[in-house]
């Protein structure tokens, strides 16, 4: 198993004894895709992470969660670990103290913990006379003072015959890491410094702040349907002979779970036979899918032997840009088969949903064979855990 490592703050935890290969084996669910296995306060492998972690005041404290990607899955992208709930703690990075809601941006040390800096984060230079309409009317920064903290605006820096400016809302908080991809079996461990506050901040009393670390993906579940369809003679023998009268299904794994409830099996005496698809999607994972995000749901048939029936519904035949779009998606193209797709919103996964595809089977001179479908819902995830850090007062 391959271990990589986000660091922060490497050397201080080597010596601290905290960072170690994990030789362990982790497992995850089939019902987990990119998974947390541990949050809290970094402890030598082997041991699980104390229930509340204490400092002094204006000391330091760490945290780090662990996440792994199900052996059984497909690759986890676009991902970002942040904590909320931070304050009154403060976040260390490159010696200097920030607030866990500032914006990293081109100007700041980054130390290779990160992913690039997003390109809208990147420093634009604009000469005077054509610098963009938003930026001059921002009514929050009119002086364009280069020294003014607006650390969730558009800021100046100085540049003979231009000026430049970094858009800071499209940069990374200081609670915030990510990765543009973390591959199947794969394991990640990501750092936070914290600074504690001050005795006046917490009255020279013991204080408890509980965190919540929130681990947010993009994801894929991949489903094969294999449906099983006969004439009725091969329906009689099989069910004397008490041979199997269903197909097959096989899934990856991940937190949104797709299942076959199809009346199995299809029968046909000649000509062609309608039968229904019908697929059950659930969240069956310990988070929720992101709110405002679509999930997309495919389905790939063979149309040499079926015919599909709901044009007009809310799944339909995939247009060119659908097309693209799935082979951008899945780094692969549909092949031979022809291609349905549906947008679901996340909410609807508030409970079970189920979605019933008509089609006409027209390949019936055969006495048996497996109507094969391939199923696949492209999603935006996010877990949470807590942890506790207490602060205990000098006397």
């Amino acid at each position: 198993m391959q271990l990589k490592m986000i660091i922060s703050v490497f050397l201080i935890f080597l010596a601290l004894g905290c960072i170690e290969q994990n030789t362990e084996e982790t497992k995850l669910e089939v019902y987990q895709g990119l998974g947390i296995l541990n949050f809290g306060m970094p402890t030598s492998t082997g041991t699980s992470s104390i229930d509340v972690e204490k400092v002094t005041p204006d000391s330091s404290a760490f945290l780090a969660m662990v996440v792994r990607n199900n052996a059984q899955g497909g690759k986890a992208t676009d991902i970002k670990v942040s904590l909320d709930g931070v304050e009154p703690f403060k976040i260390t990075e490159c010696g200097e103290v920030y607030n866990a809601t500032d914006y990293r941006t081109e100007s700041n040390c980054y130390t290779g913990v990160y992913t690039d800096i997003p390109d809208e984060c990147q420093l634009m230079c604009y000469p005077n006379d054509e610098i963009p309409e938003y930026i001059k009317n921002d009514p929050q920064d009119p002086s364009w003072d280069p020294t003014a903290s607006y650390l969730s605006q558009p800021k100046k820096a100085q540049r003979a015959d231009e000026s430049c400016f970094i858009d800071t809302t499209k940069c990374l908080q200081y609670r915030t890491h990510s990765m543009s991809i973390i591959n199947p079996d794969e394991e990640m461990i990501f750092f936070w410094t914290l600074k504690a506050p001050s005795s006046e901040k917490i009255a020279n009393m013991y204080y408890e702040q509980e965190m919540l670390g929130i681990l947010g993906y993009h994801y894929h579940t991949s489903v094969y349907v294999g449906v099983s369809s006969m004439n009725f003679n091969e329906y009689n023998s099989r069910q004397s002979q008490g041979l199997s009268l269903s197909g097959i299904t096989t899934s990856s794994a991940g937190p949104i779970r797709i299942s076959s409830v199809t009346d199995e099996p299809v029968l046909y005496s000649g000509g062609t036979q309608g039968f229904i698809l019908k697929l059950n999607v659930e969240n069956q994972g310990n988070g929720i899918p992101q709110p405002n995000k679509n999930m997309t749901l495919t389905v790939e048939y063979d149309n040499s032997i079926l015919n599909f029936k709901g044009q007009g519904g809310l799944m339909s035949e995939a247009s060119s840009n659908d097309k693209k779009w799935f082979e951008e998606e899945y780094g692969e193209q549909t092949q031979a088969y022809n291609l349905l797709t549906m947008k679901l919103e996340p909410m609807l996964l508030s409970h079970t949903y189920s979605i019933s595809i008509p089609f006409d089977l027209i390949k019936t001179n055969i006495n048996y064979q497996i109507i094969p479908f391939y199923v696949r819902i492209s999603y935006d995830y996010e877990v949470e855990s807590l942890a506790s850090i207490g602060v205990v007062p000098l006397k």
